[in-house]
């Protein structure tokens, strides 16, 4: 009977806790609460772990609570994909006894006046944060640690004086360097490195873009895989080098190694000790100091140039094309002025005798020279004495004709000779050469050694 009653009484209580509430400290029990703890000089201790042990958990239930112990110490919650820590997805802020700002828990020291809104999820074991004073850290596992610096972004690090970085991965390790972008190492004071893993080495050197070097002091490197490596040097576009002081290098797949040297095109190249050149066009072959030359080669096995101006004012150009100068004034090549104009037999100014007088004239003759003409560079000369049949010059009549070829485009006015007297002779475009008036005191000939004029 014993045995009985203690079961029913048993089961009884068992019921009564299964809808009953539990209060720890207290015999009233909130109703919304199935648990209520009071007390004023105890608490509710949570487990408590480091991350390494909070992400171990298997399969934690939502809603999870725990206490972690290390980096961003705190409460953390399961939300059912994550965890996240009770005072939101970021930790709250706080002011340092030193009047800088950090994230409530964060265990790093800050500088005087700095601010540290940096994080360590994920990234290697090292020291982050704004260290220095006037210090600013803002993202994942960056360093700010000299003076008056700024790194915000992913793994940045700013460790000179005045020194900058955004972006991901970058350094800027001297005074008043700057790193931009992913990957770029600013080292020298004063240097700029911006794009995808550039570099600026040396004092007040500049690397913009991808893949490029300046390692020279005051260097500029900007487009693809450029490297400068001298001093004051620049290069401008993709796969160029340039290792000559004071040079500047544009274009793509240039090589240059002389000083004073300017470089515009493609697959140009410079000999070293060879320097204050100008190259321009594409795969030249190099040439000597102090030279212009224009390259018109096709590939970095097929070189040549078609231009070449030496310091001394030596002109070379083999692959111009000699038919194609049409010009008088046009630039020629020494090679084609000893071959065109030597003073020899038959190279030699070809005369042509007149042989159309007008009605009262002749040529001189009696030892004078007979009219005659040639054409040189484009212009037409006359030379020798034409007779009068008496000494009465008549204004408009014909002295001679000239054949075509040797005509001018328009009528020209010219002063003929005689024993100090002057007669003005017209020439027209039909080739006929008149005299117009003047003194012939009583003289019966005409000097045509001053008539010359262009045909075009």
């Amino acid at each position: 009977m014993k045995n009985i009653l203690a079961f029913f009484s048993f089961f009884i209580l068992l019921s009564n806790f299964s809808f009953a509430q539990i209060g720890i400290g207290t015999n009233v029990v909130d109703g919304s609460a199935i648990l209520e703890i009071e007390s004023t000089d105890k608490g509710v201790l949570l487990p408590r772990m480091t991350e390494a042990e909070k992400l171990a958990i298997v399969s934690p239930a939502t809603g999870l609570t725990i206490y972690q112990t290390d980096s961003v110490n705190g409460f953390y919650y399961f939300n059912g994909s994550g965890w996240n820590p009770l005072a939101g997805v970021q930790p709250a802020i706080e002011k340092t006894s030193n009047d800088g700002y950090r994230f409530v828990g964060s265990p790093r020291a800050v500088g005087n006046n700095a601010i540290d809104f940096s994080l360590v999820e994920g990234v290697p074991s090292g020291t982050y944060g704004a260290r220095n004073n006037n210090a600013v850290a803002i993202g994942n596992g960056v360093l700010a640690s000299n003076t008056n610096t700024v790194a915000i972004g992913y793994l940045n690090t700013s460790s000179g004086d005045r020194s900058v970085s955004f972006g991901s991965n970058n350094t800027s390790s001297a005074l008043n360097s700057t790193s931009i972008g992913y990957d770029n190492n600013a080292a020298g004071t004063g240097s700029l490195a911006a794009g995808t893993n550039n570099q600026a080495f040396q004092d007040n050197s500049v690397a913009l873009g991808m893949d490029n070097i300046a390692s020279g002091n005051a260097n500029v490197s900007i487009g693809t895989n450029n490297t400068t490596s001298s001093i004051d040097a620049i290069s401008i576009g993709e796969n160029n080098q340039n290792i000559g002081f004071y040079s500047v290098v544009i274009g793509r797949d240039n090589n240059n190694e002389t000083e004073n040297t300017y470089m515009l095109g493609e697959g140009l190249f410079t000999f070293g000790g060879t320097p204050n050149q100008t190259v321009v066009g594409f795969y030249n072959s190099p040439t000597g100091p102090g030279t212009f030359s224009v390259g018109n080669g096709t590939s970095d096995t097929s070189r040549s140039t078609a231009l070449s101006v030496s310091s001394t004012g030596t002109i070379i150009a083999p692959d111009l094309d000699i038919s194609e100068i049409t010009d008088n004034k046009a630039l020629i090549t020494k090679e084609y002025a000893d071959a065109t104009y030597a003073a020899t037999t038959s190279n030699a100014v070809s005369f042509t005798t007149v042989s159309s007088f007008g009605p009262n004239f002749s040529p001189y003759n009696n030892g004078w020279q007979i009219p005659r003409f040639y054409i040189q560079d484009g212009r037409v000369y006359l030379e020798g004495l034409a007779r009068r049949s008496n000494a009465v010059f008549v204004s408009g009549e014909t002295i001679l004709t000239l054949p075509t070829g040797f005509r001018p485009q328009s009528n020209r006015i010219f002063t003929a000779g005689q024993s100090g007297n002057q007669l003005r002779v017209d020439v027209y475009p039909d080739g006929r050469v008149v005299y117009i008036n003047g003194t012939d005191g009583g003289n019966d000939y005409v000097s045509l050694d001053n008539v010359s004029f262009r045909i075009d």
